[in-house]
């Protein structure tokens, strides 16, 4: 399944539901491509929602370290919310979990996607 994504906003911050997989190739130059045209359009914050995120490879947390990078170039931050325990444990493994905030959404808020 390629990946999907789905813009909004959230608590002042720039919203984006990942669906599908964040895998190397497309999927990896997609999501890029969504944080630098949020960055250029303004955005500083951003909640990246993994509700529907089924794998990321090392790839796929490369771009997440981008986009952290990104995100801290202008003075913003990046939250990862409702993130599998698959890819929780992904991101204890690699020690980026010292790196992006986790946060739990609401039943109501995940129905938003």
């Amino acid at each position: 399944m390629a990946l999907s994504i789905i813009h909004g906003q959230q608590d002042g911050a720039t919203r984006l539901a990942l669906l599908g997989r964040l895998t190397i190739g497309d999927a990896t130059e997609d999501f890029h491509k969504a944080i630098r045209d949020a960055i250029e359009s303004g955005a500083t914050r951003f909640i990246l929602d993994f509700a529907n995120l089924d794998y990321v490879d090392s790839a796929g947390l490369s771009a997440l370290v981008g986009a952290h990078v990104a995100a801290c170039r202008v003075g913003g931050s990046i939250q990862l919310a409702n993130v599998p325990p698959r890819i929780q444990n992904l991101l204890s493994v690699s020690r980026l979990f010292q790196v992006f905030q986790l946060v739990t959404r609401s039943k109501d808020e995940k129905a938003g996607t």
